[in-house]
């Protein structure tokens, strides 16, 4: 029902797309993409035209972290120490991100891509559908890390596209829709299941 009363994609392409990283702030340079995925779905028949997922392999701003001496440890130390003292607690290592993103499980032995060429490879994979509307969820951090990446790479800008913003879609239509829906079971039970993952309602 919000597909057909509320968002409408008929003709257009629908890129999906979600990235890994180590970190959260992609201008620094031990920070970087470890994986890009997309799909593209015809938007007038939701039917699957086709998918782009790669891993990215670390590079040597990332890989030197390991050494205390190198600039890139010295530049994450500071920012560690800066996030200890505003938070009170250390930030997330990015070698520990990559365990909770399982870089290195699942299809980590397939073939890695450089992050230049990763990066290049989304860009023509999207360049071969029609009116494309790329959807992520929290589309401001993915859009941010691809363009600051490509930056990094010496890449050009990315060609700029229409974004949707799939928290955005669940804050202002998915979530009043199912309260509008008073008694309906199923909108009661998926409420129900929202507000006890989150104690404000």
């Amino acid at each position: 029902e919000l597909l057909d009363k509320v968002l409408q994609f008929q003709g257009k392409t629908l890129i999906f797309l979600d990235t890994e990283s180590t970190g959260l702030e992609p201008n620094d340079s031990y920070n970087q993409l470890t994986e890009i995925s997309a799909m593209a779905v015809d938007g007038s028949t939701m039917e699957t035209l086709g998918e782009y997922n790669t891993k990215v392999e670390l590079g040597d701003a990332y890989n030197r972290l390991g050494d205390p001496n190198s600039p890139e440890a010295k530049e994450y130390k500071s920012k560690s120490d800066r996030w200890l003292r505003k938070y009170k607690k250390e930030p997330m290592h990015p070698s520990d991100v990559l365990k909770m993103t399982n870089y290195h499980g699942g299809n980590s032995e397939s073939a890695k891509k450089s992050e230049p060429e990763a990066l290049e490879g989304l860009e023509q994979f999207i360049k071969q559908y029609p009116n494309p509307l790329i959807i992520a969820h929290n589309a401001k951090f993915d859009i941010k890390t691809i363009s600051a990446r490509r930056r990094l790479s010496g890449l050009s800008v990315m060609i700029k596209r229409p974004v949707l913003d799939s928290v955005k879609v669940a804050q202002y239509f998915f979530i009043p829709i199912l309260i509008a829906m008073g008694n309906n079971p199923d909108a009661k039970e998926y409420i129900q299941g929202l507000w006890a993952k989150n104690k404000y309602e």
